[in-house]
C-alpha cells in the first residue's frame, strides 16, 4: 500500500516538474538576431523636405504619430476667412525695394486764387468737396471789375458812333460831297475803337468772366457786380483758406484743388542700384492703409541729379487711381522689377511666418494643418524661394495663418481644438 502510495507521489512530482520547464521562457538561448533589410536606398521624406542619405533612418512613420495637426470645421475656416495656395515653381523676379511718399500730379493740381482785390460776398463749396471743371467756387465784389465793365460800355458806345459815321461818310464819298481823306480818318478811329473794345473783353476775360457774360453785359448794358471765380480743374478742395466777408488780394490763395484719378509714387534711389534702374521698368507700389494690395506703375522719371548729402537720386512713378484710395502724403514702398532670375520653388510671403527664430508655414492635408519648417533663399516684394520644407503643389495657409497658429500652440501644449472660435 505505502510502495503505491510512494510511486504516485513520484508521478505527479515528474508530471509538474515537466510542466514547469514547458512553460517557462529558454532563457539559454540568447538575443533574437536584428533582422536585416536589403541595401538601404535613399529616401525623400516629404514632412522634412529633404533626402535621407544610406544609412540615415527615416523615422517618418514615428514623426507622424507625434505631429501636432490643427483641425478645423468649417465654421471655424469660415470665421478666420482660411485660404490657402500651391507652393508652385515659377520664376522669381529680381526686385529693387525703397521707400517713398505718394503725392498729387503736378499736371492735375491747381491753386485758385482771385486776379482782382476784392471782398468775398458767397462761397459756395467746401472742404473736401468734389468739383468739376467751370464749376463756380466762390463770388468776389470788386471794384476793378465794375470799373471795366463801365470802360466796355462806353468803347461800346463810342464804337457804335464810329460805325455809323463810317457808313454815313462811305456814302458821302461816294457822291463825291466829301473827300475821301476823311473816309480813311474816319475808318481809323472806327478800327481804334474796335480794338479798344476787344482789349477790354480780354481783361474781363482774364479776371475770370466767361465770353457769354460778357456779351451779355454788351447786350443788356449793365454792369455786374459780383465776379464769379472758377475751377480751372475737376478735382477735390483740398485746402479751403477763405471766409465769408473776407478781403482777398491778387495771387491770394484760397482753394487747393487736386484730381486724384492719378497720382505719383516717389523715392530716392542709393547710387549703386541707380545702374538698374531704368525708365518704362514696371513698378509695384504699396501702402500701409492697404496691405494687402499692390497699385501698379511704372518709372515715368529718373532724376539727371544726385543729391550730394544723401547721394541718392529722385525718381517718380505715376500711378492710376479710380478710386481714389491713394493719398498725398501717404508713406509708401516702391518695388522695381529690375529683371528675372532662374526658376524657383516659391511661396507667397503672406503665407510665412516667422516666430521663435524659425521660418515655417502651414500645409493643408488629409486631416488638418502641419507645421512645415522652411529654409528660404532669396525673396522679392511677393514671393520668397523654399530651398527645404515644401514641395511643388503643397497647399500653404495665407489668410488666417495666424489663427491657424495659435491653435497649434494650444494644441502643443495641450489646449482645445478650434471648433467655433479662438481661444
Amino acid at each position: 500500500m505505502k510502495k503505491s502510495i510512494w510511486i504516485g507521489s513520484l508521478i505527479v512530482s515528474v508530471a509538474a516538474l515537466g510542466l514547469f520547464f514547458l512553460l517557462r521562457p529558454p532563457s539559454w538561448i540568447g538575443p533574437r538576431p536584428e533582422k536585416r533589410e536589403g541595401p538601404a536606398v535613399e529616401k525623400m521624406s516629404k514632412e522634412e523636405g529633404h533626402t535621407h542619405a544610406p544609412g540615415e533612418e527615416d523615422h517618418r512613420d514615428e514623426e507622424e504619430g507625434q505631429t501636432t495637426r490643427v483641425v478645423l470645421t468649417e465654421e471655424a475656416r469660415k470665421m478666420v476667412g482660411l485660404k490657402t495656395i500651391s507652393a508652385e515653381m515659377r520664376p522669381l523676379e529680381e526686385v529693387i525695394t525703397f521707400s517713398g511718399v505718394i503725392s498729387a500730379d503736378p499736371n492735375r493740381e491747381a491753386f485758385v486764387s482771385p486776379r482782382v482785390p476784392g471782398k468775398v460776398e458767397a462761397v459756395y463749396v467746401t472742404l473736401g468737396e468734389e468739383v468739376t471743371k467751370g464749376q463756380k467756387l466762390l463770388e468776389l465784389r470788386s471794384v476793378e471789375l465794375e470799373n471795366l465793365q463801365v470802360e466796355l460800355l462806353q468803347a461800346m458806345t463810342n464804337f457804335k458812333l464810329l460805325e455809323k459815321d463810317r457808313v454815313r461818310i462811305e456814302g458821302l464819298v461816294e457822291k463825291r460831297i466829301v473827300a475821301s481823306k476823311e473816309l480813311v480818318k474816319i475808318q481809323s478811329d472806327y478800327e481804334k475803337a474796335q480794338r479798344e473794345v476787344e482789349g477790354i473783353k480780354r481783361k474781363l476775360a482774364l479776371l475770370g468772366l466767361a465770353e457769354q457774360e460778357v456779351d451779355q453785359i454788351v447786350q443788356k448794358e449793365t454792369v455786374s457786380l459780383l465776379l464769379p471765380i472758377p475751377a480751372p480743374l475737376g478735382g477735390h478742395i483740398v485746402e479751403r483758406n477763405v471766409t465769408l466777408g473776407e478781403s482777398v488780394e491778387p495771387q491770394q490763395k484760397l482753394f487747393r484743388i487736386i484730381d486724384l484719378a492719378q497720382v505719383l509714387a516717389e523715392g530716392d534711389v542709393t547710387e549703386d542700384k541707380l545702374p538698374r534702374i531704368k525708365k518704362g521698368q514696371a513698378v509695384r507700389v504699396r501702402v500701409n492703409s492697404f496691405p494687402g494690395e499692390s497699385f501698379l506703375g511704372q518709372i515715368d522719371y529718373v532724376s539727371d541729379r544726385v543729391e550730394e548729402e544723401k547721394r541718392t537720386v529722385h525718381v517718380w512713378s505715376r500711378l492710376t487711381n479710380p478710386q481714389h484710395k491713394l493719398k498725398p502724403g501717404m508713406f509708401a514702398e516702391l518695388n522695381v522689377v529690375a529683371g528675372k532670375s532662374i526658376e524657383a520653388l516659391t511661396v507667397p510671403l503672406e503665407a510665412i511666418i516667422s516666430a521663435e527664430g524659425e521660418n515655417f508655414a502651414f500645409v493643408e492635408e488629409e486631416g488638418g494643418f502641419r507645421r512645415a519648417d522652411l529654409v528660404l533663399g532669396v525673396r522679392n516684394d511677393r514671393f520668397a524661394e523654399v530651398k527645404n520644407g515644401l514641395f511643388p503643389g503643397d497647399l500653404v495657409v495665407t489668410d488666417g495663418k495666424r489663427q491657424v497658429y495659435t491653435q497649434y500652440l494650444a494644441q502643443s501644449q495641450g489646449g482645445a481644438k478650434l471648433q467655433g472660435h479662438t481661444h
